[in-house]
């Protein structure tokens, strides 16, 4: 995600944000954040038990919330 978004504009609103982030999530997974089941995404497979799984249930519940956080703290 860092990859993808690293250059883009950063967002006036903090629900623009949370937009952006769930867009990103489901062009980079092709899966949507109301899913609660890992998907696993064969071009993070490198080995090991959950190797090339991403969590949504993780990205919804701790990480868009972690980042809208640091969003509020820098303005």
């Amino acid at each position: 995600m860092k990859a993808k978004l690293g250059d883009h504009e950063y967002p006036e609103t903090e629900e623009q944000l949370t937009m952006l982030l769930e867009q990103t999530y489901q062009q980079l997974t092709g899966a949507s954040l109301s899913s609660r089941e890992p998907i696993f995404v064969e071009r993070h497979s490198h080995g090991g038990m959950s190797s090339g799984h991403i969590s949504p249930e993780f990205w919804a519940d701790q990480a868009i919330p972690l980042l809208l956080e640091r969003y509020q703290e820098s303005k």
